[in-house]
């Protein structure tokens, strides 16, 4: 290596390190919603908890937050929607007694404290500055995984093994006749639900005309690339989230003054240009399914099997999905009272498995609101759909009053994220996903230097 390199090496680590150092908060941010994406590829296991970036540098914010309240430098305050989201984990903690499976219902509880905690230790170092630094991150990130979730569908489909394409066997191209991607996440659905958010911030960035954070041609080419990769991830429910979330922003935007038809429209018809693009990608980029357990044929490939795939709305009684809601319906019907106080946190799958896990793997309704219904009663779904309501109206209303400012903008985006995230959890059921408590932290963190919205 020549010295001229040595140097610029040096002089990047030495700008780094004064770049951390002269805002540690502002670093940690970055770096937490940089690793977002990165849910299996890197991770790994410890005592049956995933350990992945994000949740190590989770465990360092709330350790930051722990230090500064210790210290003093910081007092820490709850309003009212911190306040129920914490009454929350106090009503799973006191369900823990009830459960048939203590150890299943305290690591439920557990995984519960940890990201909710997070988001509020995100709200606590959040400020207003970091805005612009954070959303890079998150587009950079994003496009990163995309890139390689592109990298993965032509790799999967020409032969690499699965071992440098990171694709789980599933969702290979022998199962479909094409692949589906889940880049670094564990599954296309957990993929194509945290690529929402950074759809939520290309979009706002696009139509918001007055927003100084990003330019809009390169928020418009964002915003292809993720409605692209999403519609490869074949994930009905986030098909759907994408869907609700144009119809909210829209909205918001169009009532706010925000925007303007013409953006809107844009947005509408590059979104429908990526559906386009993808089905031309599946439809000459495909092979005959060849796994025994395929459901396809070979007069069933490329976007015949895509949109069969998208038409099957779980109902038919010998679908996994519909038989687990069926049975949590059941569980509630069976117990009268498990409508007020559910049957435990995480007990769902011991209920219905007796208590047995199935290849190590519990069984889950595949539907948020059902499921924190079961488990923790009407209690506990009014306690999560109370936090969530007035946390997102409070997002519309500070967007509405400041059109034009950083932390109206973040506001906005995150409140669509969750628009879609309300729609997609009808698909899925775990409350406890970093990716989403982390954008409810920033949103927590915007409506902090806005008490009065």
């Amino acid at each position: 290596m020549s010295q001229a390199s040595t140097r610029t090496i040096t002089n990047i680590i030495k700008k780094g390190y004064q770049y951390v150092t002269a805002d540690i908060d502002r670093a940690l941010l970055i770096l937490l919603v940089f690793s977002l994406p990165f849910e299996r590829i890197p991770s790994f296991e410890i005592l049956q908890a995933s350990i992945r970036p994000s949740v190590i540098v989770g465990i360092i914010v709330i350790l930051r937050v722990l230090y500064l309240a210790v210290s003093r430098r910081i007092k820490l305050s709850f309003n009212v929607q911190e306040k129920i989201i914490l009454i929350f984990l106090v009503w799973l903690a006191l369900l823990i007694p009830e459960a048939i499976n203590i150890t299943r219902a305290v690591s439920v509880v557990l995984f519960n404290v940890f990201t909710i905690v997070t988001a509020i230790a995100v709200s606590v170092i959040f400020d207003k500055k970091y805005i612009k630094a954070i959303l890079y991150a998150l587009l950079i990130s994003a496009t990163l995984v995309s890139a390689f979730a592109i990298y993965q569908y032509l790799g999967n489909l020409y032969g690499l093994p699965d071992s440098l394409t990171g694709i789980r066997d599933m969702y290979s191209w022998q199962v479909f006749g094409f692949p589906r991607v889940n880049a670094t996440a564990l599954e296309p659905l957990y993929f194509a639900s945290y690529l929402l958010l950074p759809f939520s911030a290309a979009t706002c960035l696009y139509i918001n005309t007055e927003q100084k954070l990003l330019s809009h041609k390169p928020a418009l080419v964002l915003l292809f690339l993720f409605s692209f990769i999403i519609f490869l991830t074949v994930s009905r429910s986030a098909v759907f989230g994408l869907v609700a979330a144009l119809v909210f922003v829209a909205i918001v935007h169009l009532k706010g003054g925000l925007s303007n038809y013409k953006r809107i429209l844009a947005v509408i018809l590059v979104v429908l240009l990526a559906g386009g693009c993808s089905q031309m990608v599946v439809n000459y980029l495909n092979k005959p399914p060849t796994n025994p357990l395929s459901t396809f044929n070979n007069d069933e490939v490329g976007t015949d099997a895509y949109f069969t795939h998208l038409r099957d709305l779980s109902l038919a009684d010998n679908d996994s999905r519909s038989i687990a809601r069926q049975r949590a319906v059941l569980l509630l019907n069976e117990n009268k009272s498990a409508y007020i106080v559910g049957i435990g946190p995480g007990q769902f799958g011991p209920y219905t498995q007796n208590n047995t896990p199935d290849e190590g793997k519990w069984m889950i309704v595949n539907n948020l609101t059902l499921e924190v219904l079961v488990e923790s009663g009407a209690v506990g779904l009014i306690l999560v759909l109370a936090f969530l309501i007035i946390l997102i109206s409070r997002g519309v209303r500070l967007a509405m009053s400041d059109k034009v400012t950083s932390e109206g903008v973040l506001a906005i985006i995150i409140s669509m994220y969750l628009v879609s995230q309300a729609i997609q959890y009808q698909g899925f059921s775990t409350l406890y996903v970093i990716y989403i408590w982390v954008p409810i932290g920033l949103l927590l963190g915007v409506i902090k230097i806005k008490p009065r919205v």
